[in-house]
C-alpha cells in the first residue's frame, strides 16, 4: 500500500443524488440513513443499470454511487464526469479477499480477524482510495452468516460516520491501493465442495463458512447430494479408513466421518432424496458428484426449504 501523497482532490461537490448498488435488504438500510440528509435516490439495484447514462443525465447534478462489497472494478467510463463519485464498502481485506464469498474464504483460511474497508473507486486512476477501515475478530463459533452480519453492521457505522464528509467531498484519504495489489477472486470451481483428504480442522472451517442456517458445504453420497451444515472435531487421529468414510452414527454426535487427518462429527446435514446413511458409506466415492454440483447450486436452497 502507498500513501496518496500526490492525490489532488477534485472540485468540492455537494451530492444531491445517490445511486445504491446493493441487495434489497442493504438498500433499505442505506435508504433509511440517506433520508436524514434529504438526498434523492435515483436508482437502487444489485448491478450497474443498463440505462446508467440516461439516469445520470436526468439527475442534473452531482451523483454519488454507494455500494456494498462490489465484486470487481467498475468500468472506467463511469468516471468520465467529475460530478460522479463511487464509494464502496469492501467486506474483507482487498489484498486477500476482494470479490465474492469473502467471509467464507476468510473462515476457510483460518483467519482470526476480518477487515471492513470503506473506499473510493478510482478506476480512471487504477486504484482505490481508502477512507476508513475497521475490523472484527473471527470467533471460534462464527458461521459465515454471523460474521457477515457483524461485518455489515460495522460497515453501516463506517458509512454513517463518514457520510457527511463524503457528500461534501471532504473525506480524508488514509491510503491508496493500486489495482494490481488487489486480489479479485475470480472463482474457480465450487469452494463449497468438500475434499475429504483435507484435515478435520480444514473441513470443519469449510462447513462453518457455509453452514446452518445457510445451505451448507457440499459432498456426495450414493449418487445424491449431501448438504453438511454443522460439525465438530472429534479426534485428531484417523483410523485406517478411506477419507470420507462414515465409521459411526449416534443420536447426539451425528455422523462420525474420517478425513485426511482426524475424525469429524457431522451434526446437521440434509441428503437429497432422504437417503439414510449407514456405517461404511463413503462421502464423495465415485458416484459422479461432478455431474451433480450444478444441480445442487440451482436447487439446493429450494430443497432445504421444503
Amino acid at each position: 500500500m502507498e500513501s496518496p501523497r500526490n492525490y489532488t482532490p477534485r472540485k468540492k461537490l455537494f451530492h444531491t443524488n445517490v445511486m445504491v448498488i446493493a441487495d434489497e435488504q442493504l438498500s433499505l438500510k442505506l435508504a433509511e440513513m440517506l433520508r436524514k440528509y434529504g438526498l434523492r435516490i435515483v436508482y437502487s439495484g444489485e448491478t450497474i443499470p443498463d440505462d446508467f447514462d440516461s439516469i445520470i443525465e436526468g439527475a442534473h447534478s452531482a451523483t454519488l454511487i454507494l455500494s456494498f462489497d462490489y465484486s470487481g472494478f467498475p468500468p472506467e467510463r463511469i468516471f468520465r464526469s467529475n460530478a460522479i463519485q463511487w464509494v464502496n464498502l469492501q467486506i474483507g481485506s482487498p489484498t486477500k479477499y476482494a470479490g465474492a464469498l469473502s467471509v467464507q474464504r476468510a473462515i476457510m483460511s483460518g483467519e482470526t480477524e476480518f477487515q471492513i474497508i470503506l473506499h473510493y473507486f478510482k478506476s480512471d486512476l487504477g486504484c482505490i482510495d481508502i477512507i476508513q477501515s475497521a475490523s472484527t475478530p473471527i470467533l471460534r463459533e462464527d458461521m459465515g452468516i454471523s460474521l457477515y452480519g457483524r461485518a455489515i453492521s460495522i460497515g453501516l457505522e463506517l458509512y454513517e460516520r463518514n457520510l457527511r464528509d463524503i457528500l461534501f467531498d471532504n473525506a480524508v484519504i488514509e491510503k491508496r491501493l493500486k489495482y494490481e495489489d488487489i486480489n479479485w477472486w475470480k472463482g474457480e470451481g465450487d469452494i463449497r465442495m468438500i475434499n475429504w483428504d483435507r484435515t478435520a480442522f480444514e473441513i470443519h472451517n469449510q462447513i462453518k463458512a457455509f453452514g446452518f442456517p445457510d445451505e451448507g458445504a457440499i459432498s456426495g453420497i450414493k449418487g445424491e447430494i449431501a448438504y453438511l451444515r454443522e460439525s465438530s472435531i472429534s479426534n485428531p487421529f484417523s483410523p485406517d479408513e478411506k477419507p470420507g468414510t462414515i465409521i459411526g452414527i449416534t443420536k447426539d454426535a451425528g455422523l462420525e466421518v474420517t478425513t485426511g487427518n482426524g475424525i469429524l462429527h457431522i451434526l446437521r446435514y440434509k441428503i437429497r432424496g432422504g437417503y439414510k446413511p449407514s456405517p461404511g458409506d463413503c462421502f464423495d466415492e465415485e458416484y459422479g458428484i461432478e455431474n451433480l454440483i450444478s444441480e445442487a447450486v440451482d436447487n439446493g436452497k429450494a430443497y432445504l426449504e421444503k
